[in-house]
């Protein structure tokens, strides 16, 4: 995956797990999460990043997020997990993006959101 990606990805799953949208759900206001599009100085390099088998995982969870958390009011699930759930998911993308080679982000965050919502 391309470091420059993975960077803004992992920095902005941070920002997202440490909003305070999360303590006040039910108050209107958006979180004024920057975008990954707005991140991302070249957009040729989004499109191709958007391609890959990583960029379409990582792209589609982290503009669920964006949504969620700069929307008025916040849904009542993220990506298909309640939000107590969709927390500790954005908190997993954070670390295993700091801490893992990108295919095995991947394959660890599949597996990390089956048994979230499994559970």
């Amino acid at each position: 995956m391309n470091r420059m990606f993975e960077t803004h990805i992992s920095e902005e799953a941070g920002e997202i797990f440490s909003s305070s949208r999360w303590s006040h759900p039910d108050t209107p206001g958006s979180a004024h999460i920057l975008s990954i599009g707005e991140r991302v100085k070249s957009q040729d390099a989004f499109v191709v990043f958007r391609n890959t088998e990583e960029g379409k995982f990582l792209l589609g969870v982290i503009e669920s997020y964006e949504d969620a958390l700069n929307d008025d009011w916040m849904p009542l699930e993220i990506i298909g997990l309640p939000l107590d759930k969709a927390k500790l998911f954005i908190h997993a993308v954070w670390e295993e993006l700091r801490q893992s080679e990108a295919m095995a982000s991947i394959e660890n965050l599949r597996e990390c959101y089956a048994q979230l919502s499994k559970s």
